[in-house]
Formats: C-alpha cells, structure tokens, sequence
C-alpha cells in the first residue's frame, strides 16, 4: 500500500542525493544528569551508558536532502512506510539521541546551548557532533521507540525527539523525549536509519523510594560540601543535625512530635526523592555559627550538584526537617516549630523540574 499522502509537505518526486548519511555506533548516554534546567526526571534517564550496535542515520530529516523541505506526517506509520521504500527503518529514540548529542554528550545539537532561531534558518548551520543537520530545530521527530505502559497516558506511547521552533528551549535538549499518540498527531519529521537494529530499550528512569535514611558522619558532610562550590564554605566543622535537633526544635515552640499531625522528624541526613526519576539528599546542620539547609543531587560519578539551599546566616540553630510520603514533593522545616514566621518548606516544582527551599 502506498504511503498516505503527505498533510503539510508535497509527496517527494526524486530519490534523494546519495551520499549523505552518517555512520556511527558506540555509547550513547541516555538521558540528562540531574539538576539539568528543563530536564522531566520522570521521563529522562541519568545519563545511562547503551552500546549501540553500528548503523548510519540521515543527515538531515526525510526525504535527506537540502533543497527540500522536510515531510511531515501525522502518524508514525506513514514515517515507517516512508522509510521502507528506501530499504531503510525508522531510527530509535537512542540512536537520534546518539546522533544528536554527539561523543562529547553535548546537551544540545551542537554544543552547550542553542539559538534556535539562526539553526533554524539555515539547514547546514548548528551541526552536531556527529555531523547530523536540523536535528529537532523547527518539527518534532517521529522515532520508532515506544512508552513502556506504566508511563503512557491518554494514548501516548509513540517517544519523539525534537521540538517545533516555538517551543522552549529545553525541548530542543538533545535528552528531551515527548509522548505522543501514535497515528493522531500534529504532522512531525522523522529521518531513516540502517543498521542491525533495534537498539536497546530506553533505560527506565528509576521511581525511587521516598525518603531512605542516610548514615553519613560529619566528616562525610564535610567532604561533601567541599565539592559544591556554592555550599564549601560551610564545609569546615560542618556538623549534621540529628533526632535531638528534631526534638529541640519542636520544644522551643513548646510542641513534640505528636504535633507534627502525620508527618515525622527526619533523623538525620536523607535520601529524597521528590517525584519519580528525581533523587536527592538532604543535609542540614551548623557551621561557623550559622545554619544550612542543603539539598543535593548525588551523580554517578559520586560527586554532588547543588539543587537548593537556605542559609539562617550567625544562628546555629537546632532544626526539624519533616516529612510525609501523601506529600512526596514536599519537606517542612522549622528552628522553633509552632513559632510564627520560623520556618518555611523544601518543594519540588515539577514544571520546572527544580528544588525551592523557601521560608514562609
């Protein structure tokens, strides 16, 4: 059966020019590391090695060639015969993300950021890494990945990668992943692979237990703090806080833990994670007479990112940092419990995709 007729481009009349693939294999690393603006934890993995088996991929979106404009169709089905004619298949998720990213794991195509705007404007401009054109610029991207079931909603369960020019900027990350329903969608590109095929599956982002705690000594903290260059200073003689904290400071407004009505006293540092594919510590503690509330991305390399802090500047006060699993994406904190005005709350914006530690 011939392909269904094009909805925004004209049907291609010409096989394009030959020559104008690329080949690649090697590792791809999926997904972003945390703390990455506009990064959705939920959806994106912690930039997971995947070998990737050697295949070639178009330079630019079908029909591959620079004097046409790229097709758009509707339904993923129409990118896939599209890509049949030319005894090809549809490219996966990983290998677009390979192709884009380059060797370097750029987070966008062609390095640290995009204007996406002069990319858009000239097909040969913003290369990436890998020499692949208009990777996601001004359309979407059909791939021929799919949403494991216990993430796909309404129907989406078609991954593309890209986004349309008006988009924001975090969605032409090269990491970015959109959910879409797969034969009733607004037109998008696609471009067509060769190769063994199919990649491995997108690594599931782990979900993550809501809180764990952590045995962690002061000079553990320490150590931790000196490599996050916006909390050092507070890593000399950094020392955690503990239950009795807790306990102190729900007696200073004249409260115990019963009035924390469900919720419960941290004991100590703790792993975190806010929402599914999210995971951080926090720490807190005193330092140099004052008093850190500090919330950390661990990462693979065992290194720390800073995600959110809140700094009680010449008071080294005892604290009580509490926690509930009904509401996962929030903490309470307080040095006097009860006290109007001391105190305030750690979220996790999910739009954002970002740590708050705000006081009230």
């Amino acid at each position: 059966m011939e392909p269904a007729a094009a909805p925004v481009a004209e049907r291609p009349t010409a096989a394009p020019p030959p020559a104008i693939d690329v080949a690649l294999d090697g590792t791809v690393l999926a997904g972003s590391m945390p703390g990455t603006p506009g990064r959705r934890p939920g959806r994106e993995a912690d930039a997971v090695p995947v070998a990737l088996a050697p295949y070639r991929i178009d330079r630019l979106p079908y029909p591959n060639d620079p004097l046409v404009s790229p097709l758009l169709v509707a339904t993923r089905r129409e990118a896939e015969q599209w890509c049949e004619r030319r005894d090809a298949r549809l490219c996966s998720e990983l290998e677009w993300e390979r192709a884009c990213e380059g060797d370097g794991h750029d987070p966008f195509p062609g390095g640290p950021t995009l204007d996406v705007d002069r990319c858009a404007g000239d097909v040969a401009a913003c290369p990436s890494g890998t020499g692949t054109l208009a990777m996601g610029f001004s359309a979407p991207e059909w791939t021929s990945s799919e949403v494991p079931a216990d993430q796909a909603r309404l129907g989406r369960i078609a991954v593309q990668r890209g986004a349309r020019l008006d988009a924001p900027l975090a969605h032409h990350r090269c990491d970015a992943r959109a959910f879409e329903v797969p034969d009733a969608a607004t037109p998008a590109a696609f471009r067509c692979c060769v190769g063994a095929g199919p990649s491995p599956a997108y690594p599931t982002p782990d979900a993550g237990r809501e809180f764990e705690d952590l045995a962690l000594s002061n000079e553990q903290a320490q150590d931790i703090l000196r490599g996050v260059p916006e909390l050092a200073r507070f890593a000399d003689g950094f020392a955690l806080h503990g239950l009795e904290d807790a306990d102190r400071a729900l007696a200073r407004g004249g409260r115990d833990r019963a009035a924390l009505a469900g919720w419960e006293p941290a004991p100590g540092p703790f792993a975190w994670s806010p929402s599914p594919g999210e995971a951080t510590w926090v720490l807190s503690g005193t330092s140099a007479g004052s008093t850190l509330i500090a919330v950390l991305y661990p990462l693979p390399d065992r290194s720390f990112r800073h995600a959110g802090s809140f700094i009680l500047e010449g008071e080294a006060a005892p604290l009580v940092i509490s926690r509930t699993r009904p509401s996962r994406a929030e903490l309470r904190w307080s040095p006097c419990w009860g006290c109007i005005g001391e105190g305030g709350t750690i979220r996790f914006d999910d739009e954002s995709a970002s740590i708050r530690v705000v006081s009230n």
